[in-house]
């Protein structure tokens, strides 16, 4: 089951397109209200010692007016402050996941803080990214500011959490592992197995989606994509397909491995469509009804507008451990489904079959 995070994320995937993070930073400034887990947050990552915060507020997307210096209003993720031992604190911190830094985004927060330096208060900009995106402090911070510029990435916030809150049942890092922020820098030894045996089991893979399948998407749909289709979809969806495209690749048909967080992977035919699809209202109406018909397809994100749905026949791959020719198997498991879906596009052909 997803996370309910994932859940409560999916009620809100109609608004802007940084949905995901600006949900995330409401997350994570829940968890950084608590003061001992604030005070912790600044000891471990950031490397700063605080000893009694008082008066601690954790504000979100707060914006402050540009500067003379400034063509726009800046508008950080998150801002902290409070005050320990008489010394007034303020924190600015952006969060990014699959965005860039925006036009002179760090160095406009900077001037910012360094106005409340002038005030007394001691400074920190945090910058927190999903990927490596390294920024130089002298570009950022105006060169008599003593504000401390800090580089933080989400898998050392996972861990952080993780350390924190050992042996609880927490939602907050179920989703992090949903969106891939836990990544723990390290080889083990399962994953130097698989790399070591990634060659061989590539090969298998594309001998499951050998001629017979290549033959039957062609003449039921289209000519598939060739093999180097297959990286971009283990990249960023954890699944290896060959595919038949329409619609300028907002509508596709494929078949092949969806891997989980099962013992096994799964052996899956699908259509999915994308969020926007000039005809996905008519797609998702004609895939509901497939589904409603055909009880062993099952739809997936169906009803939610800013995701690519789709419905799919998958099967775990330990059902086909039992045959003598495995792969030839799973090609039929393929072809019989593929068969199922012809008549799916018989049914409707005003679909955009182009």
């Amino acid at each position: 089951m997803r996370s309910l995070y994932a859940r409560l994320y999916s009620l809100l995937a109609n608004a802007t397109a940084e949905a995901k993070e600006d949900f995330l930073t409401e997350i994570l400034s829940s968890v950084l209200e608590e003061p001992a887990t604030m005070t912790h947050f600044f000891s471990t990552l950031l490397s700063t010692t605080i000893v009694e915060p008082k008066h601690l507020r954790v504000l979100t997307q707060q914006t402050f007016e540009k500067l003379s210096t400034h063509q726009v209003d800046s508008r950080p993720d998150l801002v902290l402050t409070f005050e320990d031992g008489g010394t007034h604190h303020i924190a600015f911190l952006e969060n990014k996941l699959d965005s860039v830094e925006g036009s002179d985004q760090l160095k406009r927060y900077a001037d910012h803080l360094y106005e409340y330096e002038m005030r007394g208060y001691r400074t920190t900009l945090i910058y927190l990214t999903k990927h490596h995106d390294p920024k130089d402090r002298h570009l950022i911070v105006p060169t008599s500011s003593a504000c401390r510029f800090k580089q933080v990435r989400w898998y050392e916030i996972y861990s952080w959490h993780a350390e924190r809150t050992e042996g609880q049942r927490n939602h907050f890092l179920h989703y992090m592992e949903e969106l891939e922020l836990n990544n723990k820098r390290r080889f083990t030894p399962d994953l130097i197995l698989g790399m070591q045996n990634l060659q061989v089991i590539w090969r298998l893979m594309e001998d499951c989606l050998g001629a017979e399948v290549h033959d039957a998407l062609t003449a039921s749909f289209k000519r598939p994509a060739d093999q180097s289709n297959r990286t971009p979809h283990i990249r960023d969806n954890g699944r290896f397909l060959k595919c038949s495209y329409y619609d300028s690749y907002k509508l596709w048909v494929g078949c092949g491995f969806y891997f989980t967080k099962q013992d096994f992977p799964n052996v899956c035919v699908m259509i999915e469509v994308a969020p926007n699809a000039q005809d996905r209202n008519k797609v998702i109406d004609a895939m509901i009804e497939f589904c409603n018909d055909n009880p062993t397809w099952t739809g997936h994100d169906l009803d939610v507008p800013r995701s690519w749905a789709s419905i799919r026949y998958e099967k775990p791959l330990s059902e086909f451990l039992t045959q003598e020719d495995q792969v030839s198997a799973i090609q039929d498991f393929f072809c019989e489904c593929l068969k199922e879906l012809v008549s799916f596009k018989q049914k409707h052909p005003d679909l955009p079959w182009v």
